[in-house]
Parts: C-alpha cells; structure tokens; sequence
C-alpha cells in the first residue's frame, strides 16, 4: 500500500493574526541561518521516508514573486543542503490563490483551490477537465477558513479530481504523520467511507509530479484510461462501479456541451470525415461509449452524415 500526499514543508505561509509573529520570527531566523535549520527538519523528515519502504511525499515550497532572485534562492538552498531523495519529489507553489483562472489554463493540478467556491464557473470547468485539487482542511481551519465550512466535501461529491494533504505542518500538526491526521479527521467528522478513502488515495497518486513508471506500479498499467478500463482494483481498492459512476456522469456533462457544437458543424460537410476524427479521439479520452450516444443523435453511415 502505497501512502502519499503533497504536504507543504514551508511554514512561513501564516494567514492568520494570530500566526504573524510567528512566522516573522521563523522567516529572521530563515534568513539569518540561509535556512539550515528548516533544511536540517527537512534532511530529518526525507531519512524517515527512507526507512519507511512504502512512504512517499510530495513537498510544496512556495515562491512569493517579490525580488528575481527568489528562484536563485531556494535553487542554492535545495543544492548546498543536499535535500535529495528517491522518496520525495517537489512542487514549487507559485504567486497567490486568486489565479484560479490562469491555473485552469496552465496547470495539471493546484493546491488548495477553496476560493473556487466562489466561482460557480470555475468549478465547473475544473470539473470537466479534472485538474486536480490538493486540499489542506486541517491547515484552512487554522488559518483562514473554519473546518466545517470547507468545500472539500461537497468537491468530492461533485466528482472532483481531489485529494488531501498537509499545509504547514510544523505549525499546524500534532504528530510525525500530518497526513495520517488530515485522513483521520475528515473520515470522522465528513463520515467517509473507507472506498470514499481509497478513492482520494488514488487521486493524490494520479495527480501527483512522480514519474509514468512510478503510477504504472502503484496504481496499474492502464492508470492513464478513463474510467474502469484505468482501475486496478487490487492496487487501488476502489470499486469499478465507483470510478464507472464518476466516468458516466463526467462523460455525459462533457457531451452535453460539445455534442450540439458538432453536429451543427459537420452537418455542413459532404463526409463523415471530421467526424470519424473527432470520435476517435474522445474515444481515447472516455472511452467506447461516444459512438452510440452519437447514433442516436444523428444517422451514421459508413463515410456519411444523412
């Protein structure tokens, strides 16, 4: 069983009053150490990954954008503390969380993204196209946002690409394993099952920056498919009719908007060329079922539209 999960090691990101002096006394000390003592935490943190054979992590850091040199920066402090290791891969967090749109555009995935209940839209479109959403609640309700409040619930049932992992955990968790507690509170106080659990275990392996051939083994060969056909039950422990529910309902919302647009336009053309192109390719991206929603919307022969 494979546990992994984008825990944030820089807890220089206060949000709330409370947290200010704090976290100015952390960032002195930062700056007047060239960060030795977050690295010799972090150099402790990765040797315990090590010795744990199944631990994992993906670690986000964050860039402010404030001076040209910050990249520089953290580039020489990752480098001169040799923080190094097949255990864990890094993301870099980049500017603030109001660029939900530009996110959209651009990433694979996002930490956070709880301003998105703010943006019906938004949602919508994060939905559809299933970039992924790192959610910290535990983190959120310390900060800025009380824990009951947190959309994370309601995007997991909605059909979200989410999952859950750690924020700060210098500052905000009690144990040597945050995200065992972020798991444990949400299970209890959002009631999940245990196949709800598998299924953002799952997610956060999927969207996470390790490498194809690390997915291939964690979550099976065929991981990358839409639907069923990219479940692996033995290695993911999530039900097909789970992931065959969350493939239906996403496959239907993305027909519903484009199905209209192409058939107006190919009803224009003299052969079912663009056609036969365009089912392939949402075939390959959600499956086998497209063909036959399709003929009962429009008569397909062979080459030709009729």
């Amino acid at each position: 069983m494979v546990r992994l999960g984008a825990g944030g090691l820089s807890a220089v990101r206060g949000g709330a009053a409370r947290d200010v002096e704090c976290v100015r006394v952390w960032r002195g000390g930062a700056m007047a150490c060239a960060g030795r003592f977050l690295a010799e935490v972090t150099k402790q943190v990765l040797s315990d990954l090590e010795v744990s054979k199944y631990q994992l992590a993906e670690y986000r850091i964050s860039i402010y954008g404030r001076k040209q040199s910050e990249w520089d920066q953290l580039a020489s402090w990752f480098v001169n503390n040799c923080l190094f290791s097949d255990n864990a891969v890094w993301l870099i967090q980049v500017g603030d969380t109001d660029h939900l749109a530009a996110g959209f555009l651009l990433c694979h995935n996002i930490s956070h993204g709880i301003n998105l209940r703010k943006s019906p839209v938004l949602q919508y479109l994060y939905y559809l196209a299933q970039i992924g959403l790192a959610m910290s609640p535990l983190s959120n309700n310390s900060l800025f946002l009380d824990y009951h409040r947190n959309p994370f619930p309601i995007f997991f049932l909605r059909g979200f690409n989410v999952s859950l992992s750690t924020d700060d955990p210098l500052q905000i968790h009690l144990t040597k394993e945050p995200l065992v507690e972020e798991y444990s509170v949400a299970a209890k106080v959002w009631k999940l099952s245990s196949c709800d659990l598998c299924e953002i275990a799952r997610n956060s392996v999927y969207q996470s920056g390790f490498t194809h051939a690390a997915k291939l083994h964690w979550l099976g060969d065929e991981y990358f498919k839409r639907g069923p056909l990219g479940n692996e039950i033995h290695k993911t422990n999530v039900p097909n009719i789970r992931i065959s529910f969350r493939h239906e309902v996403s496959f239907d919302s993305c027909f519903f908007l484009v199905s209209p647009i192409v058939l107006l336009s190919i009803s224009a053309v003299s052969n079912g060329a663009f056609l036969q192109t365009w089912v392939a390719e949402m075939q390959y991206l959600y499956g086998g079922g497209l063909l036959r929603k399709l003929s009962t919307n429009a008569n397909f022969h062979g080459n030709r539209i009729q």
